[in-house]
């Protein structure tokens, strides 16, 4: 066994010489003011892109509704397009069978 030599160990203090230390307070004061501003900077740090986050899902929530809208006028307007369609084919139909007896007419 290899002999405990105390010399190479400082000695005990007492409580009484380590309260009796000047500048002790101010040490762990700033140690305390350190660690809370830590503490703050490192909620912020965290908070600060969960807000930005929160923003852009909120902006891409209004944009997918104003597409869900733009998708449904487009429909709308399809539906009554191909309504339109219709009407004008049968015009048009109704305005070739007319030339037609018209140019007869005209040949007799």
């Amino acid at each position: 066994p290899i002999p405990l030599n105390t010399r190479h160990f400082p000695p005990p203090m007492d409580k009484s010489e380590t309260s009796s230390k000047p500048g002790t307070p101010w040490w762990s004061c700033l140690w305390v003011c350190l660690v809370f501003t830590a503490l703050a900077l490192g909620v912020a740090a965290l908070w600060m892109p969960l807000e930005r986050h929160l923003r852009i899902e909120n902006r891409l929530e209004e944009i997918k509704m104003k597409h869900r809208k733009m998708d449904q006028m487009l429909d709308i307007l399809r539906n009554k397009s191909e309504i339109i369609q219709e009407g004008l084919d049968v015009n048009k139909e109704d305005l070739s069978l007319r030339r037609q007896e018209i140019v007869k007419l005209n040949k007799k």
